[in-house]
C-alpha cells in the first residue's frame, strides 16, 4: 500500500472520510490527523477541521477537511444525514444515552404503558415534524 500523504497536498486542501471509531470524539480524529500529517511532511501547522460532531460513543462517518478545504466546510454541514441507531425500550439514563448508568427500568409490551400503538404514533409524529420543518426551511441537518 503507498503512502498518500506523500501524493497528497494537504495544505492545498483536501476532504477525508473517515470511520470514526467507538470511544473516540471527533476532537481525537482530528487531532491525530493533525498530528500525522505534521509528523509525515515535517511541517508545524497545518489547518485541520471537521464537518459535524460525532459522540465519542457513536461510529461512523466523519468528514474532515484540511488547509484550505477548512473553508467548504459549512457545505458538507448543509447536506442531509442519516443516523441509524439501536434502541433499548425500557431503559433510562441521566445523560438519555450510554454515558451513564440505567436508573429506571419500564415494563414494555402487552398491558405495560409502551405500546406497538404508542410507538408507531410517536414514530409518525416525528416523521411529520421533520416533514413540516423541512418545508418551512426550518430543519437542521
Amino acid at each position: 500500500m503507498q503512502d498518500f500523504t506523500k501524493q497528497t497536498n494537504f495544505q492545498e486542501g483536501t476532504v477525508l472520510y473517515i470511520d470514526k471509531p467507538l470511544e473516540w470524539s471527533s476532537f481525537d480524529v482530528v487531532n491525530k490527523i493533525r498530528n500525522l500529517i505534521r509528523k509525515r511532511l515535517g511541517i508545524k501547522w497545518i489547518k485541520v477541521g471537521h464537518a459535524g460532531t460525532l459522540d465519542p460513543l457513536a461510529t461512523g462517518l466523519m468528514i474532515v477537511c484540511t488547509g484550505n478545504q477548512t473553508k467548504n466546510i459549512q457545505y458538507y454541514l448543509n447536506h442531509d444525514k442519516e443516523y441509524l441507531a439501536t434502541i433499548c425500550l425500557g431503559k433510562t439514563t441521566p445523560s438519555f444515552d450510554l454515558e451513564t448508568e440505567v436508573e429506571n427500568l419500564f415494563a414494555i409490551g402487552d398491558g405495560a404503558g409502551i405500546t406497538r400503538g404508542l410507538l408507531q404514533a410517536s414514530a409518525s409524529g416525528i416523521l411529520a415534524a421533520r416533514t413540516i420543518a423541512k418545508r418551512l426551511n426550518l430543519a437542521s441537518s
